[in-house]
């Protein structure tokens, strides 16, 4: 097998995007290919491949390149012998990393040029060196639609600021509320009060998976206007939005973490839910970026 770096990609738009730019940076740093598996997605009802909309750098898995890690999917008694076998040896020596913890690993450092990487890596401390590549890698492919292109002359025009409202299936999944739980009303006030606080005349933009609940609950005394959900790719194209935006209040969601990261501009305002998961056994104190706020 020639050397690459695979990436078993899960979960949705924000998780992609951490996972891809950790094998993204392994990949650059050892001159050798970066391949997404994207078999998690087959099984998948609420979840879809979402990186293709990005000019990434990246080529999708085939199953000549996964035959070398089979084991991993297989449920035979041999397969599960390897695979705890596999969890003693050192990352060097290793196939098949399996991320432990939410926190930064600075192990990771030290995988093969074999290797099938499993994991959400939310911290910047796996690709802040490859920042600016990033940024590049994670432009659209395509044109905003008409209705977001009125909306980015608005943005740019003063001190635009984000706001993230996740609801989805943090509010409607019962497991997933369990681990994530939703921001409070009462954090997006004190959040946008310090916002005012800081910045003259600001203009809120509120991004939400569900726009007309926003419309609806959303009482703050502020100038604010709701980025409707347009098309299939309505959350790419948001994204981009947020991350013109001069300023962000995150949820507690990775998609609103990237939509500030991707803002390169050195004087934003970020400020984030010190309470990123509702479960008290989850944490991850890597998680957010020096110099975002936590409230």
């Amino acid at each position: 097998m020639d050397p690459m770096i695979v990436i078993f990609l899960m979960g949705g738009l924000g998780n992609q995007m951490f996972q891809y730019a950790l094998g993204r940076r392994l990949a650059i740093e050892r001159g050798i290919p970066l391949k997404l598996d994207l078999s998690w997605f087959g099984a998948q009802t609420l979840r879809q491949y979402r990186l293709g909309q990005f000019n990434i750098r990246a080529e999708i898995a085939q199953v000549k390149d996964l035959r070398y890690f089979d084991y991993i999917t297989r449920k035979d008694i041999f397969a599960r012998v390897f695979k705890k076998y596999q969890s003693y040896l050192p990352y060097y020596k290793r196939r098949f990393v399996k991320q432990i913890g939410n926190g930064f690993d600075p192990a990771i450092n030290n995988v093969t040029n074999k290797v099938l990487l499993k994991g959400y890596w939310q911290s910047e401390q796996y690709f802040k060196t490859i920042e600016e590549t990033l940024r590049q890698d994670f432009q659209l492919k395509s044109a905003l639609i008409t209705d977001y292109q009125h909306l980015v002359a608005k943005i740019q025009s003063g001190e635009s600021v984000s706001i993230h409202v996740r609801r989805g299936d943090y509010v409607h999944n019962l497991r997933t509320n369990s681990v994530h739980g939703i921001c409070s009303m009462e954090y997006y006030q004190k959040a946008v009060d310090l916002i005012r606080s800081k910045i003259p005349d600001p203009l809120f933009f509120i991004f939400s998976d569900e726009p007309e609940w926003a419309q609806e609950n959303f009482h703050l005394e502020i100038p604010f206007i709701i980025v409707p959900n347009e098309g299939e790719n309505s959350d790419v194209q948001q994204l981009h939005l947020m991350s013109l935006c001069n300023h962000h209040i995150l949820a507690n969601s990775s998609f609103s973490w990237w939509g500030a990261w991707l803002d390169n501009s050195p004087n934003k305002i970020v400020i984030a839910p010190s309470k990123w998961f509702a479960s008290e056994r989850i944490k991850n104190d890597d998680l957010l970026p020096n110099g975002w706020i936590r409230l």
